[in-house]
């Protein structure tokens, strides 16, 4: 009997160059871009917004793997991530995203670790339906938010 892989849904959230995965159940909400207010923090700290009565902080990954910022455009969306940890600071971040994710299915055996091309904030890669997208080190991202005031 052949060995089955599970399936996962997950979101492939459009960026430049190389496209996000994220679990679906990890992405709380998709909304509209709308401008952060910016605070003091490091450069790749964008600012906040309100969404459901809550401070969301905007986190740009091009900035915190030292690249240039992703263009916003009538397009550009949140992606608004549901915090992993107990210890956060912040219920949610945002990740500013090009334009709308599309709902895909992943094979565990899809997905590949190599370190040989991630950048920083990147924990793994995966093939999916002829594309290599990354998958974010989401707790990497927490721990940087944690350094937040």
């Amino acid at each position: 009997m052949a060995e089955q892989s599970s399936q996962v849904a997950c979101l492939r959230l459009p960026k430049e160059p190389k496209n996000l995965l994220l679990p679906n159940v990890s992405v709380a909400e998709v909304i509209p871009y709308q401008a952060p207010i910016k605070e003091e923090g490091p450069e790749w700290f964008m600012g906040y917004f309100s969404w459901r009565n809550t401070k969301v902080p905007v986190l740009s990954l091009e900035l915190m793997n030292e690249e240039a910022a992703l263009e916003i455009t009538e397009r550009t969306r949140f992606a608004v991530v549901n915090r992993l940890s107990n210890n956060a600071k912040f219920d949610f971040f945002a990740l500013p995203i090009a334009d709308l994710p599309t709902l895909v299915r992943v094979n565990s055996d899809e997905i590949t670790a190599s370190d040989a091309f991630l950048l920083p904030t990147e924990r793994a890669a995966a093939q999916v339906e002829g594309q290599t997208v990354v998958i974010p080190d989401l707790e990497k991202l927490e721990a940087m938010l944690m350094q937040l005031s």
